[in-house]
């Protein structure tokens, strides 16, 4: 069997929707066989990660947005050449680009993956003029800015050899040198049927504090708001003891796969007992050996 590449690149900043390991599997197919994967911006500069489509067929670059819950498809584009057809395209940039590659990188083709550990690398290493800067040139330029004053951006970039816009991404923070390490990720679980709202205002309130904490949370409530399901318009006398119709298979297959294809940890709120959903999580994180955290009372 063909050795599969590492990934290159810090973890993306970007927090994408739920991406199930059938839709990773789905987009990677189309972004290794029809995708291009490059790191040139709207000037012909280079720029961090993107991800483009042309295609013929609409159809794929809307379920992309549909999945992504991102982008805009644009065309039909007028042909050009002999023989040719309109098309349609798609491109997402930067750290949300670098995100997608992230997700689908186990059904990536090595050839795709490499092209994005060449372009991560060149990325890593370059300004805008090609001049290389190590990691201490950025912490200096970082440092430098702490005692601002009119026209520092410009005699940074002559002193340093580099462009002004690498200067000004510097300054932003927009940069792949110097990157906070990869937050730890927790699945939060707890008791929602029997409980007005299905508990999504705890939910929310719990996630709050988790992020404060550090952790990069997976917040099923969330999730089912992202996919429609929003029990604040539910009717008033709705019955809380009831699953959203038609959505349980939907919802335990999503939420499961969250924990196995991305948790370090898994947090237990108050009352968690009561769920039988909940208590299938926890079995499932003591299987895979993940951290335990219950709610304090």
């Amino acid at each position: 069997m063909k050795k599969r590449n590492e990934i290159k690149g810090p973890t993306p900043r970007i927090q994408l929707p739920y991406v199930s390991s059938e839709d990773a599997a789905w987009m990677a197919g189309w972004i290794s066989a029809d995708g291009c994967i490059g790191d040139k911006n709207s000037r012909g500069s280079l720029g961090s990660p993107t991800v483009k489509f042309k295609l013929v067929d609409k159809d794929p670059l809307d379920r992309f947005v549909e999945i992504l819950n991102k982008g805009s498809v644009s065309g039909p584009h007028d042909p050009t050449g002999l023989g040719k057809k309109q098309t349609y395209s798609l491109s997402y940039t930067s750290h949300f680009a670098s995100a997608i590659i992230h997700r689908v990188w186990p059904w990536l083709s090595s050839r795709r993956q490499k092209r994005y550990n060449e372009i991560v690398s060149r990325w890593n290493a370059y300004s805008g003029h090609g001049h290389k800067l190590t990691d201490k040139d950025v912490v200096q330029i970082k440092e430098e800015f702490k005692t601002p004053y009119h026209g520092q951006g410009v005699d940074l970039a002559k002193r340093f050899n580099v462009s002004n816009g690498m200067i000004g991404h510097i300054k932003k923070g927009i940069t792949w040198k110097d990157e906070e390490p990869p937050k730890k990720v927790i699945y939060l679980a707890g008791a929602m049927r029997k409980i007005k709202f299905y508990n999504f205002l705890a939910f929310f309130a719990k996630e709050k504090e988790l992020l404060a904490d550090g952790w990069f949370v997976i917040n099923p409530a969330q999730y089912d708001m992202d996919n429609g399901i929003d029990p604040f318009k539910f009717p008033a006398d709705f019955d809380w003891s009831q699953e959203p119709k038609g959505r349980l298979r939907e919802i335990a297959r999503r939420d499961v796969l969250a924990i196995i294809d991305r948790c370090d940890a898994i947090y237990l709120m108050k009352g968690w007992e009561d769920s039988v959903g909940a208590t299938a999580e926890l079995a499932i994180a003591k299987w895979l050996q993940l951290t335990i955290i219950y709610q304090e009372d």
